[in-house]
């Protein structure tokens, strides 16, 4: 079964065109990710943690952050990598790398 499944992929995959995309923890795993690895060229975080990240510097690729509208205006806190500054980094780049899902729940 594994072998069909990669049979179908082989050679309609273009490995220069890598995304991550995580929810909730996996979110914040993406986040550093795509700062640290060359390979990923953009990255998706939905309704992950930013207090939770690693590294400071800004986010220079396509990123989306997708988040509910109750964990948008909860207390984000981290010292100076709070949700404020997360997004001001990453949308210094990408001006249009936030949604907000009114009615939704983590």
């Amino acid at each position: 079964m594994v072998l069909n499944l990669l049979i179908q992929f082989y050679h309609k995959l273009n490995l220069q065109k890598i995304a991550a995309i995580g929810h909730s923890h996996g979110g914040s795993v993406v986040i550093d990710l795509v700062k640290k690895d060359p390979r990923l060229k953009a990255g998706i975080d939905m309704d992950g943690w930013t207090y939770t990240v690693n590294t400071p510097e800004s986010i220079h690729k396509p990123f989306l952050v997708m988040t509910t509208a109750t964990d948008f205006s909860a207390p984000f806190t981290g010292g100076s990598l709070g949700f404020d500054t997360f997004m001001k980094n990453i949308q210094s780049d990408n001006p249009e790398s936030l949604i907000i899902i009114p009615q939704a729940d983590h």
